[in-house]
């Protein structure tokens, strides 16, 4: 755990941003996903600058909707899988 601490903290790569992507399956009307969406990477990056405050200027949060499933929408257990939150820390 130190190790990543390290990375998000910016140690190994000090100008590099991080990225807090929400993903959703697509079976909620646009408007809703949007809020679900808006309220999870707020969540998500709101916990990561209290835990990590310095990292704050280097968060970028997106939201990307049913874009890139890792598991197919046709039933709940794949919709689940695809409600997630990734984040992505560039190591070069």
């Amino acid at each position: 755990m130190r190790d990543r601490n390290h990375t998000l903290r910016g140690t190994k790569i000090p100008n590099h941003v991080n990225y807090v992507v929400t993903f959703t399956e697509h079976y909620i009307a646009a408007q809703k996903m949007m809020q679900l969406l808006t309220a999870r990477t707020k969540s998500v990056t709101k916990t990561l600058i209290a835990k990590f405050p310095d990292t704050a200027k280097r968060l970028s949060a997106h939201g990307m909707g049913p874009l890139s499933p890792v598991a197919t929408n046709e039933q709940e257990n794949g919709r689940q899988l695809n409600r997630r939150v990734e984040l992505v820390i560039p190591i070069a």
